[in-house]
């Protein structure tokens, strides 16, 4: 309608439109579409800080935006929202809950992935500087932290990164958990009880990867050490090896976790630097991972896409059925976890009917019944059958190197396939 308007010719015996009057109405015209986009971007942006969580499509939204907001265009909005955590921190002050430092967390976080994603690595330095002026009652977390590291990485200002690691460390770092602390690992006994040793996939000056078996814990177990504390056992002869400590001693080198009883790959890093870049891929889904798993039930369909909130989360995962074991009444998949939520794949394989085998927590007792009516052969162990079987991810000290690690099938489960075919 505004074109219709600009390119009317007036009645009268002149026909022709002065130039002066055509450009005046162009340079307006152009003005008003521009305020227009703007003014659309800006209610875009105000509608995604106002949700509680920030879905797939909004972030996609964001880093568009990201390519001409600056940091404090980010941060008063974030402000806006976020009131609670204006202000500098007073002493013997109520910390923030959980729900209020969450959401704001997760605004910031995005915001410093954004910018990251456009390259603009001089507002991300900005845009945590005003957070530390203006925001003292928000800690960062390990994620905010990691997602700066990377920028300074990639700047290549070596001196800066270490700096900034060393500044924030400490207020990342929780105290040591008591009852786990200074725990003697005897090697030989969880050697005799086939816990080790872990296989080493691969392993470099900046990360190594392991098989990790099932049984070991992610994080530190009154039970049963953890991967980092075997990993120390198993190299206490190499008097060059250490693992990150961004984490504290209590989860060295730990990026990303597996469930006790899940087996597969798992990768730790050896220094602050690679631990930091390690995180920033994992929170922005540079990484891909594939899990094989047995399930109850013979799957009908070949393949399919599972969108189902996790802990109130969106979480989304593919999967793909390899093999029907028709005497256990189960099923050999693949599954392709996009987002990363606790327990994610129990929960997905759950909504669709096809919990995995022996899984308590999210069998209902009505599928574990059929499952054990229809079964020509129980399962031989009590444990579920969850495997991570690659990992995909790009190198922490070279972001376009792509690394991919890959686990076999351990023999208890290749041992339950075959009893179960």
């Amino acid at each position: 309608r505004t074109l219709s308007r600009l390119f009317v010719f007036p009645r009268g015996p002149s026909r022709i439109l002065p130039r002066t009057n055509f450009a005046t109405k162009q340079a307006h015209l152009c003005s008003s579409v521009r305020a227009s986009s703007s003014s659309n971007e800006n209610d875009d942006i105000h509608r995604i800080f106002r949700q509680k969580f920030i879905s797939d499509d909004d972030d996609a939204q964001l880093f568009e935006c990201a390519k001409t907001f600056s940091a404090r265009d980010f941060t008063d909005i974030i402000s806006e929202y976020n009131p609670d955590i204006l202000g500098r921190k007073k002493k013997n002050q109520a910390k923030l809950g959980k729900g209020i430092s969450g959401r704001a967390l997760s605004s910031f976080n995005i915001v410093l992935s954004a910018f990251l994603e456009n390259e603009r690595y001089a507002e991300i330095e900005r845009v945590f500087s005003i957070w530390q002026e203006e925001f003292e009652r928000l800690e960062p977390d390990l994620v905010s932290v990691s997602l700066v590291v990377t920028a300074l990485h990639r700047t290549h200002d070596i001196a800066n990164v270490e700096r900034f690691i060393s500044e924030q460390k400490s207020r990342l770092i929780k105290r040591p958990n008591k009852k786990v602390s200074k725990k003697k690992i005897n090697v030989n006994k969880y050697e005799r009880d086939n816990i080790l040793p872990m296989d080493i996939v691969f392993e470099d000056n900046d990360i190594i990867a392991l098989n990790k078996t099932s049984g070991v814990p992610s994080t530190s177990d009154p039970a049963m050490p953890s991967v980092s504390e075997f990993v120390m056992a198993m190299k206490k002869d190499d008097s060059f090896f250490s693992l990150s400590e961004m984490n504290g001693m209590d989860a060295r080198g730990l990026v990303h976790r597996l469930d006790k009883l899940t087996s597969g790959v798992i990768v730790l890093a050896k220094n602050n630097v690679a631990h930091c870049e390690l995180v920033s891929n994992f929170y922005r889904r540079k990484t891909k991972k594939v899990y094989n798993a047995i399930v109850n039930g013979i799957c009908s369909d070949e393949q399919g896409e599972i969108d189902f909130p996790v802990d109130n989360r969106e979480a989304y995962s593919k999967y793909a059925v390899l093999e029907r074991l028709e005497r256990g009444s189960a099923s050999l998949v693949e599954i392709l976890p996009r987002t990363g939520r606790k327990h994610q794949i129990r929960a997905h394989l759950a909504h669709i009917g096809h919990p995995l085998v022996n899984d308590v927590m999210y069998s209902p007792k009505k599928i574990q019944k059929m499952a054990e009516k229809s079964m020509v052969v129980q399962p031989h162990s009590s444990a579920f059958f969850l495997h991570a079987r690659s990992l995909e991810l790009p190198h922490p000290s070279n972001a376009s190197k792509m690394l991919k690690f890959e686990a076999p099938l351990p023999a208890l489960f290749l041992a339950e396939l075959d009893r179960m075919r």
